[in-house]
């Protein structure tokens, strides 16, 4: 009620951010009440909606999360090792993405000698 259509109408509200008396300091009439107070449910009802839609989504991203270590395990282990999800690994970043992999049969020299080979492809 503070903003858009409404902005500049309205001098006092109660608790809820309903108005309660006119910018002219009149309280407002049972009808402008009646109306207010449905804008004010309509308005709460799609923000309870929003909110809900806002969870189903974070919750279908979860799942998706999970369903990707099953079916394409490497971009899964991809996503778990770099900060952003979406961004290139640093070559120092190999070792861990092994071991999310679960590629831990690689020596320790092995995984050197990779790194080192992606650092001169990198340059």
């Amino acid at each position: 009620f503070k903003q858009g259509p409404n902005e500049g109408k309205w001098l006092e509200y109660d608790e809820r951010g309903v108005p309660t008396k006119t910018i002219k300091k009149k309280k407002i009439t049972k009808k402008e009440k009646d109306a207010l107070e449905m804008q004010y449910l309509e308005a709460k009802k799609q923000h309870l909606q929003y909110l809900q839609d806002v969870e189903a989504w974070e919750q279908r991203k979860q799942e998706a999360e999970a369903a990707l270590e099953h079916s394409d395990r490497l971009r899964w282990a991809f996503r778990q090792v770099g900060s952003e999800k979406n961004a290139p690994l640093s070559v120092a970043e190999l070792e861990e993405l092994f071991r999310v992999m679960g590629w831990a049969q690689l020596t320790r020299k092995e995984v050197s000698l990779l790194q080192k080979r992606a650092g001169d492809l990198a340059e």
